[in-house]
């Protein structure tokens, strides 16, 4: 048996077992490069029950039962990264104001450090945070902060677990918001950030006008990268906080267009 078949094979056991896969805990796991990884990827989801994700693959079953756990497998990829931008987004927040946090899982991390700060007002769509914020802890750790939690309601799209439409467009019209922390499926130095459902487009067109800033983040897996559907172009963010190493040209073009970098050494 080749090694490529004797690998996929292991993966495939793999896969049943654990029901879904990532690329980079693989590829670190079994020291080989992402690239190879990949391929066994694309061979593996020929099969009809198996079907790729951002990052990885599953089963399609799984995708059936669990389409509500999306959220919580997305956020579980490149964690320390996610973890590291959301902290240093902390900065970008000072006590007594308003932020909006979207429905990303880099963004979700942004909530847990809220510990750091006070007074603080967060203007949401996103259900996993709602869901969250319902827990006795986080409402006792919202109140002993002096915090508000303010969930903006609408039609609910299930995949992207966050709240969307007419209501929520007329909803955000009524709130003056400091800071938007945004993240999406991919981001490009000269087309900015994009996403692979159209639902982000109209949430961000919705709550941009609302928002004095608006802060990025987006780990390294999506940097220089173009999703289908164009969510915003860098002149209208002011500032990206990423682990991606970019190039003085792609740091030069942002700062054209006034947007700053913020690079978060991460490994």
């Amino acid at each position: 048996m080749r090694k490529t078949d004797k690998r996929q094979m292991l993966l495939r056991q793999q896969l049943e077992k654990d029901k879904v896969l990532y690329l980079a805990d693989l590829a670190k796991a079994l020291n080989l490069s992402k690239e190879t990884i990949r391929k066994d990827f694309d061979d593996l989801a020929m099969d009809d029950n198996v079907e790729r994700i951002h990052g990885g693959i599953r089963l399609k079953r799984q995708a059936i039962l669990s389409t509500h756990y999306v959220f919580n497998e997305k956020k579980l990829v490149c964690v320390e990264s996610k973890k590291a931008i959301a902290y240093k987004a902390l900065s970008y927040i000072d006590n007594g104001q308003t932020i909006y946090l979207d429905c990303g899982t880099t963004v979700s991390y942004v909530f847990e450090y809220l510990s750091y700060k006070s007074n603080v007002r967060v203007v949401t769509p996103s259900i996993p945070l709602l869901m969250l914020y319902a827990q006795e802890e986080t409402k006792a750790f919202f109140e002993s902060k002096q915090h508000q939690f303010i969930f903006i309601g609408g039609h609910v799209n299930h995949h992207m677990q966050t709240t969307h439409g007419p209501f929520f467009d007329s909803m955000m019209k009524a709130f003056n918001i400091d800071t938007m922390f945004l993240s999406g499926d991919a981001f490009d130095f000269k087309k900015g950030l994009s996403n692979a459902d159209e639902v982000t487009v109209s949430i961000i067109n919705a709550v941009r006008p609302q928002a004095h800033q608006c802060i990025v983040l987006v780990d390294e897996s999506k940097v220089s990268k173009c999703a289908t559907f164009q969510c915003l172009s860098p002149k209208y963010i002011d500032v990206v906080i990423t682990d991606y190493m970019a190039s003085e040209d792609d740091i030069d073009y942002l700062s054209k267009v006034q947007c700053h970098f913020e690079y978060v050494k991460t490994k």
